[in-house]
């Protein structure tokens, strides 16, 4: 629910000006100490700088903010060093901390409040710093008349990116004007393409495996290169992020993996991952899974390795049974 502010000097003011406010985000994914951290964590995570400005010239006098979502907290240690506070305000738009940005001297019309959960972020609290997800943050002020101007500071926020389309935002905005309303999409919010895990090799309806030849080596030789690399790309929007890829089972050893060591798939293609497997002949028969770990869903493939008679090794990979069958240009995972 929108706060209204009745401070000294101020009046909201239905608006019937043809004139408006116009949202503004500027995006940051370089965080600064002592969250520099966060720049590399996984999940990623982006910061949204939200501001306002007139298109008239009118002056802005006060502001209601109200923002719903998984956001990045930071909680410190209170003076005395006894309890963990709240940073609900701040002028830092460069941190891992979600926070309003009220100017200098605002006039408190509704607390500036927010919540923490103290759990889920990749961050390591300490003794003095206390990490975690807050879902809200909101607050309401007005603006003194010697500072303000045609635009204004609202809250900076730090969202996980796989969290971003369920972020919401409501703000008031009350000009010289008028008042003006402002949502998300005042922001340039909006809902992202799916992301879509594809890869190579893809097997079809008729076939549980696909065979791929690793040419004729002899046992006891070195280690053999399978000829043709696993692809993985992302054939929607956005960013797949490779949280991991691990080789198990009783014969685990007899294979290896090694590759460009691309953690991104940057959406449309723009960027995928080569992967290289390997077999190791003097371990003979070899059997195991091999799973790739994704923000959107795991990808598993089923690796056999079987000396022929001819001293030909064949190698088998075929996709486990998983909730949708991965495809070159077909959904698989949506995120």
């Amino acid at each position: 629910m929108i706060r209204y502010l009745f401070v000294a000097l101020m009046a909201f003011t239905a608006s019937t000006a043809s004139a408006g406010v116009i949202g503004q985000v500027s995006r940051n994914t370089v965080f600064t100490a002592p969250d520099s951290a966060l720049s590399s964590a996984v999940p990623g995570h982006t910061g949204y700088a939200l501001s306002v400005v007139t298109d008239d010239g009118s002056l802005i006098t006060a502001v209601d903010v109200s923002i719903i979502g998984k956001l990045h907290q930071r909680w410190v240690l209170d003076a005395d060093g006894e309890f963990v506070v709240p940073t609900p305000a701040s002028s830092n738009i460069s941190n891992g901390d979600s926070h309003l940005l009220p100017v200098t001297g605002a006039l408190v019309g509704a607390a500036y409040d927010e919540d923490n959960n103290l759990l889920g972020s990749p961050l390591f609290s300490t003794a003095t710093r206390h990490y975690g997800y807050g879902t809200f943050l909101r607050g309401a002020w007005g603006v003194p008349g010697a500072t303000q101007t045609t635009g204004l500071n609202l809250g900076y926020i730090v969202v996980p990116n796989e969290s971003y389309e369920d972020v919401a935002i409501v703000a008031a905005v009350a000009t010289t004007n008028g008042t003006f309303y402002l949502g998300r999409t005042s922001f340039g919010w909006t809902t992202p393409s799916p992301r879509i895990l594809a890869s190579t090799p893809i097997p079809d309806d008729d076939r549980s495996t696909i065979e791929i030849d690793f040419g004729n080596p002899r046992l006891g030789d070195g280690l053999i290169l399978l000829r043709d690399a696993i692809q993985l790309w992302n054939a929607g929007e956005g960013v797949i992020n490779i949280l991991s890829r691990s080789i198990a089972g009783p014969q685990a050893g007899s294979f290896a993996t090694g590759g460009n060591g691309v953690q991104a798939l940057v959406g449309r293609g723009a960027g995928g991952a080569s992967v290289d497997v390997y077999f190791f002949p003097n371990q003979g028969y070899g059997r195991a899974v091999l799973q790739f770990k994704t923000d959107v869903g795991d990808l598993n493939f089923d690796i056999a390795a079987v000396p022929e008679p001819s001293t030909l090794i064949l190698a088998t990979f075929a996709l486990l049974p998983i909730a949708r069958r991965i495809r070159l240009f077909t959904p698989c995972r949506k995120a």
